[in-house]
């Protein structure tokens, strides 16, 4: 028990510093305009998220449930409907908000200047939200099994690509390069 707090505290530990790079790296190299773009795109982009995450964290005790029981078929069924439920809800959001993020930032804030700074790399970080979502079921059903290694794992190598990636793309690129990587 105590392996998988301690797996799950250093998890969330990084999970944070891996969620704030970005805005890290942004604020550092670009002008404080740029990061306001920057800042206003990810807040937009946690649509997808916002449904999806709810549905992950409402069927994580069942799921735990299941797996501690060894109740294989009963698992599948409620892991399948999860990641359907999750992806009915947060999907048709995210495309919406990616094909849309100019037009959707424009009646959000009223400033043709914030929807012309801040579309692209909205539209990038919708896309990337999009795809976490459907990721968040798997998430849990690895740790209703006790699986911390495996996504502390994924998280470090998360960490050592992104920081790299991010410094080159948003010198590259700017707000649209850290939206990217």
């Amino acid at each position: 028990m105590s392996r998988y707090a301690g797996g799950m505290a250093l998890m969330a530990l990084l999970s944070a510093a891996l969620i704030q790079m970005d805005k890290l790296v942004v604020s550092r190299m670009l002008p404080l305009e740029v990061f306001g773009f920057y800042a206003i795109a990810w807040s937009l982009s946690q649509g997808a998220m916002i449904l999806a995450a709810p549905v992950a964290t409402s069927m994580f005790p069942r799921l735990t449930a299941l797996a501690e029981t060894g109740r294989s078929e009963a698992l599948r069924r409620t892991y399948h409907l999860a990641c359907q439920l999750a992806a009915v809800l947060a999907l048709p959001l995210g495309l919406t908000l990616a094909v849309f993020t100019r037009e959707v930032l424009l009646v959000w804030t009223g400033s043709p200047a914030v929807a012309a700074g801040a579309w692209e790399a909205g539209a990038l970080l919708t896309v990337g939200s999009m795809a976490l979502a459907v990721q968040v079921v798997p998430y849990h059903l690895a740790l209703a099994h006790g699986w911390v290694r495996l996504n502390l794992a994924l998280i470090a190598v998360s960490l050592a690509l992104a920081v790299p990636l991010l410094v080159l793309l948003v010198g590259a690129r700017g707000a649209a390069g850290a939206a990217f990587a």
